[in-house]
């Protein structure tokens, strides 16, 4: 059904979609102030970035609980409910001293 309803769909709609998805995401577990705080010229590229950490934190979070680390639900748990905006935040300001450093 999935399937058959991506062929179907206009692709501007399909784009529709996945910002309102992403951006709902972004704010429920972010909250409405930090993606307020983001300059609207860098907010696509912040998203973009946040969806690639999202991924990365839960890597991090299968590798852990695939250990014998102490705490490590508790552990995961912080990094779920943190990890992704402090990577975000971290690859950004990254990216800022690459550029201050060019």
């Amino acid at each position: 059904y999935s399937t058959r309803l991506a062929e179907r769909l206009p692709w501007t709609y399909q784009k529709s979609l996945i910002s309102a998805s992403l951006a709902s995401r972004m704010v429920y577990r972010e909250g409405l102030a930090w993606v307020d705080s983001i300059p609207d010229a860098a907010l696509p590229e912040v998203a973009l970035q946040y969806l690639r950490q999202e991924q990365r934190v839960r890597g991090m979070v299968e590798g852990l609980r695939a250990t014998n680390v102490n705490d490590a639900e508790e552990l995961s748990r912080l990094l779920l409910a943190g990890g992704v905006r402090a990577a975000v935040e971290n690859a950004e300001r990254a990216k800022e001293s690459q550029r201050a450093s060019d």
